[in-house]
């Protein structure tokens, strides 16, 4: 009796242990199945990444070939949503003749790839894009700008209840950036930095990048990227909610982009005039400055009267000196032969520099008003002239500086002249590549500069941790458009 209910009770056992077992089997095989299927989702995220990430890359592709015929062509490149809006780069088409069109769909579920060449639009900050590059030229140059210059673009960004001046901040800049280790009277050299609560050395040396700026003493994140957090040009929902989501904004319904879209340490031109040629080095050789500005100048009275001034002194710091300038002749003086009309060929064909290569020079075609307002010596009226003057004329009208210096008059051109171009090098390009049936994006950030007709990527990062808040998913002009942003 007692071995059979030992028996009984063995048995008993069994069907638990075994039910145990099967539990234990189906949660394996439960959490290998989920980590398969993770595995699976992660690799097919990764694999749409690298797409999206392809088809941004060949945005930037495109823009270089774009360029290569358009460089100077600024209605072209600014803002062309028909070259560089939703251009397919991939579909599950046979129709060939649809790669690099921008052939909308109503199938939703067709596989397409495509890019957009984005960038901020100064005009509006809620709902439109531009979809074009942007000139380095017309920005500040960090690294060669004077002094009169930054203070005049960084002062209307101070507010008073801010730690430091606009003055203060740019000694700092100037130090950050100058080799010397004497500190301006609103400066900061090692000294200070040296301090810190976590020290780190002055650079004493030009900036590589305008994201450094935020290294030096009195440049804050607030100042530099305003509310523009996501730093495409448009008034978010988290930049326009007060404290409730970062940034901390002012909830005024108005974007402020911060001083970062107007700054630069890329903007370069070459020492040439328009046919690539090289300009006359005023202060040369002699007799090879006297046989260049007979070749160039309008009248031979003006070649020898420019070459008369360059071998006065002191030297002339502006071409358009050579308006005021005066020289010896029998006993008297000559007045000069060049006019306002001759600023044209003058700034053209002649350098005050020897160098082949020309940094931070801003270009008077493409810079926006807030830049054009930082140029030592221009009020409101001659800015607002200026673009008047510039959507108006055709770009064949704009290919020298005579038309600045007709508008703003002698005594301003002379002091501006020194500090401009008319023509773009060196590119900025925000390339999103996405496709119509899922919602993965890649955003690059390129810096383009133009060799000939060659343009060469000297700079890359991809900002897609930034967000891609683009409406790049929607054609101009749709109606979701503003639902999209906002």
């Amino acid at each position: 009796m007692a071995t059979s209910m030992r028996t009984i009770r063995r048995r008993g056992m069994i069907l638990p242990l075994m039910l145990l077992v099967l539990v234990l089997l189906g949660m394996m095989a439960a959490s290998g199945s989920f980590f398969v299927h993770a595995d699976m989702s992660a690799t097919r995220s990764a694999a749409r990444r690298q797409q999206t990430r392809l088809a941004a890359e060949a945005g930037l592709e495109k823009v270089k070939l774009f360029l290569r015929d358009n460089r100077l062509d600024m209605a072209a490149w600014y803002d062309n949503a028909e070259q560089f809006h939703r251009v397919i780069l991939w579909t599950d088409t046979e129709q060939l003749e649809e790669y690099g069109s921008i052939e909308e769909y109503e199938d939703e579920q067709r596989i397409v790839y495509r890019f957009s060449i984005v960038a901020d639009n100064p005009d509006d900050d809620e709902v439109l894009v531009r979809y074009g590059v942007t000139d380095e030229a017309g920005k500040v140059n960090i690294n060669t700008a004077p002094a009169e210059q930054l203070v005049a673009l960084i002062t209307p960004f101070i507010d008073e209840e801010d730690e430091w001046t606009a003055e203060q901040i740019v000694d700092a800049i100037l130090d950050w950036r100058d080799s010397d280790i004497q500190p301006r009277p609103f400066g900061a050299e090692a000294e200070y930095y040296s301090l810190l609560e976590t020290p780190y050395a002055v650079k004493n040396a030009e900036f590589d990048t305008v994201e450094e700026l935020l290294l030096v003493r009195g440049m804050t994140a607030d100042l530099l990227y305003g509310e523009d957090v996501d730093r495409n040009g448009l008034l978010s929902p988290n930049e326009d909610d007060g404290e409730l989501i970062f940034p901390d904004d002012n909830q005024d319904g108005l974007l402020n982009r911060g001083l970062y879209p107007h700054l630069t340490v890329y903007s370069r031109d070459f020492n040439t005039a328009a046919d690539n040629t090289a300009r006359v080095y005023l202060f040369g050789d002699p007799a090879t400055v006297t046989a260049q500005l007979s070749a160039v100048a309008a009248s031979p009275n003006q070649a020898d009267f420019i070459v008369s001034v360059a071998a006065s002194t002191p030297r002339i710091t502006s071409l358009g000196q050579l308006m005021d300038a005066r020289t010896a002749q029998d006993g008297g003086s000559q007045a000069s032969p060049i006019t306002i009309a001759d600023m044209g060929w003058v700034t053209e064909r002649i350098s005050l520099s020897p160098e082949p290569d020309q940094y931070g020079l801003i270009n008077i075609n493409s810079a926006p008003p807030i830049v054009l307002q930082s140029l030592p010596g221009l009020e409101e009226e001659d800015v607002l002239l200026l673009l008047e003057a510039r959507a108006e004329l055709p770009q064949e009208d704009r290919t020298n500086l005579g038309w600045v210096a007709s508008i703003v008059g002698k005594e301003k051109f002379t002091r501006i002249a020194p500090l401009l171009t008319v023509r773009p090098m060196r590119f900025h390009v925000e390339s999103v590549g996405y496709a119509d049936h899922f919602g993965t994006m890649t955003r690059l950030e390129a810096i383009l500069e133009m060799r000939g007709p060659v343009a060469q990527i000297i700079y890359l990062r991809d900002l897609t941790n930034l967000g891609t808040s683009y409406p790049v998913q929607y054609p101009v002009g749709d109606e979701e458009l503003v639902g999209y942003t906002r």
